[in-house]
């Protein structure tokens, strides 16, 4: 039997770390596409009045949505109130590159879509 799983650990440690590759490309390339304003996006408004934990699960939702989707997501946070000013980029860096920072509003992209419902 021990014969058998003799290089398990290896194969299994080789799949993950490839998952892992693979999955942090992913994120990468939609959350920082080249054009965003061609890009599509997901709008994302952070309002839970909840505590901090309950906002960053419902921003994962978000991501969730967003990554199944193909989709960049766009972070409304004006209305958090965890932050000072509420904004998400007083405490927490941004979740998309420097070409979509602009980008807050359903006018200026391609299409928008809103998350949660």
């Amino acid at each position: 039997v021990l014969k058998r799983l003799e290089g398990v650990n290896d194969y299994v440690s080789a799949k993950m770390a490839a998952l892992q590759s693979y999955v942090q490309r992913t994120i990468s390339s939609i959350q920082n596409p080249s054009n965003c304003t061609a890009a599509p996006k997901l709008l994302c408004r952070l309002t839970n009045p909840y505590g901090l934990a309950s906002a960053v699960h419902d921003l994962l939702w978000c991501f969730v949505a967003a990554l199944r989707t193909g989709r960049t997501l766009i972070l409304d946070s004006t209305m958090w109130k965890y932050a000072p000013g509420r904004d998400w980029l007083k405490s927490l860096l941004p979740v998309t590159g420097a070409a979509c920072a602009s980008v807050r509003t359903p006018d200026n992209g391609k299409e928008i879509y809103m998350f949660p419902g």
